[in-house]
């Protein structure tokens, strides 16, 4: 999950528009919705907590609004040392708590080639460890992760078709703006997905 218009200095959005989760950065939710969905995740700690909620609420039939006029400051500084683990380790439980089987089967490949580019990546910079560490940690709470999924796939009112629709094919986070992710990774992944959301 990342934000969108990240690092631009305005939004030539004006009308308020559903997204797939809300920032945690600034976000107001109702009582009642988090009541049924529940809080953020405890277990996330931190990285990706946002995601899983703002997908839980999806779920329960809850829209995500996007305000664009509104105003937060937010000071945000992307370092890749300290955060790998738990992004990774997040990204991981959010996928399999929250998707269906017949999702996580359709994405797999795709899923598959990002791991392996993942690893290069985070070869270079050193956080191969951290990586290995995010599946440690799935490994090891593979039942408690199972049996939160059985009470969201239980509870959930909306297929995975609402939320893949609110999904894009591409990563376009601006910190990992290099040349292979833009001209190869992107438009493999963006065709992929295309087809993907049809099937799920």
């Amino acid at each position: 999950g990342y934000c969108g218009n990240y690092l631009e200095q305005s939004s030539l959005k004006t009308e308020i528009e559903e997204i797939a989760y809300c920032s945690g950065t600034s976000v107001l939710y109702c009582r009642q919705a988090l009541e049924k969905a529940g809080f953020f995740d405890g277990d996330y700690f931190l990285y990706h907590e946002d995601v899983d909620l703002g997908i839980r609420l999806k779920l329960l039939g809850y829209v995500n609004l996007l305000a664009p006029q509104s105003i937060c400051y937010h000071k945000y500084d992307y370092t890749k040392q300290n955060k790998v683990y738990f992004l990774e380790k997040n990204r991981l439980v959010t996928l399999c708590k929250n998707f269906s089987l017949k999702t996580l089967l359709i994405i797999f490949p795709a899923f598959l080639i990002n791991e392996i580019g993942l690893f290069v990546f985070i070869l270079f910079t050193g956080n191969f460890t951290a990586k290995m560490r995010s599946y440690q940690y799935v490994l090891k709470n593979i039942f408690r992760i199972l049996a939160k999924r059985r009470i969201i796939q239980k509870n959930r009112t909306v297929r995975d078709r609402e939320i893949a629709r609110l999904l894009v094919g591409t990563i376009e986070f601006q910190e990992l703006d290099f040349f292979l992710l833009k001209k190869a990774a992107n438009p493999l992944f963006d065709f992929y997905w295309r087809i993907a959301r049809k099937l799920i």
